[in-house]
């Protein structure tokens, strides 16, 4: 049952990913390096969600 509990952290890690990475933008509109886009972030996610199930299904 450990590894529910682990993919339950990842996207709970995303999450916050996700969270900070919207703050960031916010606070860093003005900086010339570029922040990701939403669209990429979600990406993101979906890519470490679908790792995750991999390593569950294993």
């Amino acid at each position: 049952m450990g590894g529910g509990r682990r993919t339950l952290a990842r996207s709970t890690y995303v999450t916050e990913t996700l969270h900070h990475y919207s703050l960031h933008g916010e606070c860093h509109r003005s900086n010339p390096n570029p922040t990701p886009t939403l669209s990429t972030l979600i990406q993101m996610g979906k890519r470490e969600l679908t790792h995750s199930r991999d390593q569950l299904t294993k």
